[in-house]
């Protein structure tokens, strides 16, 4: 009785266990963790390079590199922009050959860094996107890029690219794009392009024949 007794406990226990295992995998295949496959950042938390960031006022910016010149056209609609090289004091340029800069309403929009060309990064491209993102404080897994040497992670009211270097053969030449990091806020985005429609709207009511 009491050999069969420990038969039936360990074929129980047995059971079980493999009960138990069917169910964590079933659970890990049914609820993946979300973070893991979607950037969950607003505008409140966008990631900053090199001293730049989404939102930041024109202000500040000239408080910092007070030779930065910010332009603005007299039909933008509430958009301008500027323009930074190796020769914009206080800021770090190495490795970088510009910066191109956008605001809307005189807060920071949209961010270009253009890098200057590795071609080491062309073979990998995945080591320049992993070590962009990481510095970043984002997942690689979050890209949804087009191109193994693109990402594109779209968050709460932003987007990030990365671009890493890529040849192009067009005709008898070789073309090399170079690596480059855009950062852009879509509501600014979307706003701005609500007052041109509204003012391309404006200037068709308008006209006289």
């Amino acid at each position: 009785m009491r050999k069969e007794w420990i038969v039936y406990a360990i074929a129980g226990g047995a059971l079980v266990a493999v009960i138990m295992v069917a169910f964590s995998f079933s659970d890990s295949g049914a609820k993946p963790d979300a973070k893991l496959t979607k950037c969950r950042m607003d505008l409140s938390v966008a990631p900053a390079l090199r001293g730049l960031r989404l939102g930041m006022s024109a202000e500040e910016l000239k408080s910092k590199h007070p030779d930065l010149e910010i332009k603005t056209r007299a039909d933008s609609e509430g958009f301008s922009s500027a323009f930074i090289d190796q020769g914009t004091k206080g800021f770090d340029s190495e490795g970088l050959a510009w910066v191109t800069l956008g605001f809307v309403d005189g807060r920071l929009s949209d961010i270009d860094f253009n890098y200057i060309n590795d071609l080491a990064y062309q073979k990998n491209p995945r080591v320049l996107i992993d070590k962009v993102t990481q510095q970043l404080g984002m997942d690689s897994r979050w890209c949804d890029g087009a191109r193994a040497n693109n990402c594109v992670i779209k968050c709460d009211g932003f987007e990030v690219t990365i671009n890493a270097p890529e040849t192009y053969i067009t005709g008898a030449n070789l073309s090399v794009t170079a690596p480059s990091v855009s950062f852009r806020d879509l509501v600014a985005k979307q706003k701005l392009q609500a007052r041109r429609e509204a003012r391309d709207e404006k200037t068709r009511q308008d006209f006289k024949p």
